[in-house]
């Protein structure tokens, strides 16, 4: 009946036959056209993967409704885009992703995007593309009869604009797998909102303002590459909406030695097929759009993508490509510093060293901020000094060596290391984000970048990231340490300052040194910052260590039964391990090194005088809170005390603590921030 009326299927229409009988979108592309008494043609083999033909095959039978598949309607996009196509009433899609929006010459002909798995009567939404929105579509909202939930790991709803699982339920749905009780068990399970059973999808979705819903990507496209875990459909929405691109197809493959990396697949819109930089163009818009860490280290130009008899992305051959993940223009080493460096890197990073050019990024030959301690470590067996920030401010290995000469003030504090810029702008004064309980900055990467036509980012790392020990056992004293820093790297205010999480409290006691100095501070950001603390110092490393672990569990205390009876009389290394182990999971090496120095800093921080009143700060102030902070009081309470009631700027903000800088939060935090900012100029 949903068929019937959406399809507006009748008597007088004529339909195509497409997809393979093995394909469950040919259940949609028969019974609505048969039982409405239309009529059907049946498309060849030898036509139905050629869009040149089935546009003609369309005219000439006067097709007025059909079904494409995603990848197939991709290829043939800009054929069917024609104002002359009067026939063709509605291109029904779906299998894959879309990633192209509605026509922008044929007006005559309706997009209707599909989604649905096997197991719930082929289509379970549908999304009607308009030419007002230009981004990639929805998959749009459920058909009649069926319910669709968006769900966390335990089951509870998502709020709007926060990923998560989609479950489906309703007449539609499948009664299991036959034959298959294990799986079937695994895959429907009882619905906790109704009666009846419902399908846990493997897809990621979220909920958008207007009730529709975005596709992500699958759970089993969650890949974890150098030790971050990455949505493949991030990365393909981003890379599908920049303006070069028609479409795209994002995998991650591993090379020869077993490192995983990623690669993108790209078909060009007509105005860019002869820009012989265009590889360098994508690779540039995409930084602006996303972390390094995930930006393809292999983009290929396709004509088209190869599409499998169903007519979905064919996976395997796009794998089968030949490729070169390192710069085509090789530019050798010209001393013995260059050629040193290209040594180190090869060695840490496992690449030929022949092929790594001097212009390459450390990040896009697979580099991170683990591997660059190694690689600081080994140029200093050999005599160089090399700070961490060079490898993030310098877009080349040569800029790095060329930075490297060109220092001539060795006189400068190691609190300098603490300041890393995270974008190019250089036109306005920088804002300074200090560090949350992690010690890391990267977690702002994503915000510097979507303001970087505002201002200069800093993110300010600590000390141990760069194996700098700083003893302290007072924030006053930390806060000192950065104050130190900026004041150094920008001699006069006014200063714009901020952080995330206990960021906001260091970053709070930064001010305070400014202030004592007679500098300005114009501008004061928290991201569901505390202005202070309930938790009282504690005396020992297995104290410290149990509150940062209650703080990342959410917990007042730590549960009595986390560790083992005997936890007190084991090392504080063993410790550490245990605590990795049982709050992370088991990961590779790198990732609990990573770990391991994050709890300590926390340890550190715990451990440290935090018994500290807060300062009146008169800066024009916003303070960002997620609404699911169950500690939204108290933060509240603290930043009243520390800031002055005129500039006073509370703003609610979607998402959880650990992810506000991530999707729709992070949106709504750049819009507010650019517009706050760009006033104060």
């Amino acid at each position: 009946e949903y068929g019937l009326r959406d399809n507006s299927a009748q008597q007088t229409i004529r339909a195509s036959h497409l997809a393979s009988c093995g394909f469950d979108a040919a259940v949609w592309e028969i019974w609505p056209y048969l039982l409405s008494g239309a009529q059907l043609h049946i498309i060849s083999d030898q036509t139905r993967l050629s869009p040149p033909e089935l546009l003609e095959t369309f005219i000439d039978n006067k097709i007025s409704h059909c079904f494409l598949p995603t990848a197939l309607l991709e290829a043939g996009f800009d054929l069917f885009d024609n104002n002359q196509l009067n026939c063709l009433k509605f291109i029904l899609t779906g299998g894959e992703k879309l990633t192209k929006s509605a026509f922008v010459n044929n007006h005559k002909t309706q997009i209707i995007n599909h989604y649905g798995p096997t197991e719930s009567a082929v289509v379970t939404s549908s999304y009607r593309l308009s030419s007002e929105n230009r981004r990639v579509p929805p998959i749009g909202k459920a058909i009649d009869n069926i319910q669709l939930y968006v769900l966390n790991k335990d089951l509870s709803l998502s709020p709007n604009k926060v990923i998560g699982e989609l479950y489906i339920a309703g007449d539609g749905l499948a009664q299991g797998y036959l034959n298959q009780a294990e799986l079937t068990a695994n895959s429907f399970i009882n619905n906790p909102f109704s009666a009846g059973k419902m399908y846990k999808t493997g897809d990621l979705v979220r909920y958008l303002d207007d009730g529709n819903l975005e596709f992500i990507g699958r759970l089993d496209q969650q890949v974890k590459i150098r030790g971050f875990r990455i949505e493949l459909g991030e990365i393909e929405n981003n890379l599908a909406d920049l303006p070069q691109v028609k479409s795209c197809v994002i995998s991650d493959e591993v090379k020869a030695d077993g490192e995983k990396y990623l690669a993108a697949y790209v078909i060009l819109n007509n105005d860019f097929q002869q820009d012989k930089n265009i590889i360098d163009e994508l690779k540039k818009s995409l930084k602006k759009r996303i972390p390094a860490y995930m930006v393809p280290s292999y983009i290929s130009i396709l004509q088209q993508l190869p599409i499998t008899k169903n007519g979905k992305v064919d996976m395997i051959a796009l794998k089968k490509l030949d490729k070169t993940l390192t710069d085509d223009k090789y530019i050798a080493p010209v001393n013995k510093t260059e050629k040193l460096l290209q040594t180190i890197v090869a060695q840490e990073l496992d690449i030929d060293a022949s092929t790594i050019s001097m212009h390459a990024n450390f990040f896009d030959l697979g580099g991170h901020s683990l591997l660059l301690l190694t690689v600081i470590n080994e140029l200093k067996t050999h005599g160089i000094t090399l700070g961490i920030k060079m490898f993030y401010e310098c877009e080349t290995l040569r800029e790095i060596c060329q930075s490297l000469a060109a220092q001539t003030d060795s006189s400068l504090p190691a609190s300098m290391e603490s300041l890393i810029k995270l974008n190019n702008n250089t036109k306005a004064r920088p804002l300074y984000l200090i560090h949350p309980m992690g010690g890391r900055i990267d977690c702002y990467t994503k915000l510097a970048q979507k303001l970087a036509d505002v201002l200069p980012v800093y993110g300010v790392q600590a000390p141990f990231v760069y194996e700098h020990r700083f003893e302290f056992d007072d924030l006053k004293q930390l806060g000192e340490y950065y104050a130190q820093a900026i004041m150094i790297n920008q001699p006069q205010g006014p200063y714009r300052l901020g952080g995330w999480s206990i960021g906001g409290l260091i970053a709070q006691q930064a001010v305070a040194v400014l202030n004592k100095a007679g500098k300005e501070v114009e501008y004061f950001v928290g991201f569901d910052a505390f202005m202070k603390l309930s938790y009282q110092q504690k005396n020992n490393d297995l104290e410290a260590l149990k509150q940062v672990l209650a703080f990342l569990r959410k917990e007042t205390e730590l549960d009595e039964n986390f560790f083992p009876a005997d936890i007190a009389d084991k090392s504080i290394g063993q410790q550490m391990s245990l605590a990795i182990a049982k709050h992370f999971g088991e990961e590779d090496k790198e990732k609990q090194q990573a770990y391991s120095y994050g709890l300590n800093f926390g340890m550190d921080i715990f451990k440290a005088n935090i018994a500290i009143e807060t300062q009146l700060i008169t800066a024009q102030s916003s303070l960002f809170i997620v609404e699911t902070n169950p500690d939204i009081e108290r933060i509240k309470s603290g930043w009243q005390e520390a800031i002055h009631a005129d500039n006073n700027n509370y703003l609610f903000v979607e998402g959880e603590h650990l992810y506000i800088m991530e999707g729709e939060s992070l949106e709504q935090i750049t819009k507010q921030m650019s517009a706050d900012l760009q006033k104060l100029d």
